[in-house]
């Protein structure tokens, strides 16, 4: 039908359309891969950032808490009040994230594209992701301030 239609044209190589869709949808599907693994990576190396930095500002408040079980605070006390201040951290960061969000679903939407649920999905995901992991960064060092002897956190270095 080409040649009769374009006797001029030379037509060398004539592939099948499932052919050409195949193709087309594995290299798709490579960059998806590609952007899965390294979106992986970020929220890996952003998890163990969260993680660190809580079990360090938790790690440097034994001597606060020392002070208090000296004192005669109880643990649930003493724990509530370092929850509360990771608390705040945390929820400030979350309410940045959820600011985004919205940032990025009104710039989707005034660009015509539709993806308004995705996006709250993944933002809840990475939410709940962040506030688990700054509490187990908190939780393991307070309660291993909490064990510790409060003479012992006296004297150590603050």
């Amino acid at each position: 039908m080409v040649a009769d239609a374009a006797p001029g044209l030379i037509m060398d190589e004539i592939y099948p359309l499932d052919e050409l869709r195949r193709s087309e949808v594995l290299s798709e599907l490579f960059f998806v891969v590609l952007l899965a693994f390294v979106a992986l990576v970020t929220a890996l190396l952003a998890t163990a950032g969260v993680y660190a930095l809580m079990s360090f500002i938790v790690s440097r408040r034994t001597r606060e808490i020392g002070i208090r079980t000296a004192l005669g605070a109880a643990p649930g006390r003493v724990l509530k009040g370092i929850f509360l201040r990771t608390f705040v951290q945390l929820w400030a960061g979350v309410l940045v994230l959820v600011g985004l969000v919205i940032v990025g679903i009104l710039g989707a939407r005034s660009l015509g594209i539709e993806g308004g649920r995705t996006l709250w999905l993944s933002g809840a995901g990475v939410a709940v992701v962040l506030v688990t992991v700054g509490l187990f960064g908190c939780a393991i060092p307070v309660l291993r301030a909490l064990r510790v002897q409060p003479t012992q956190a006296l004297r150590a270095d603050g």
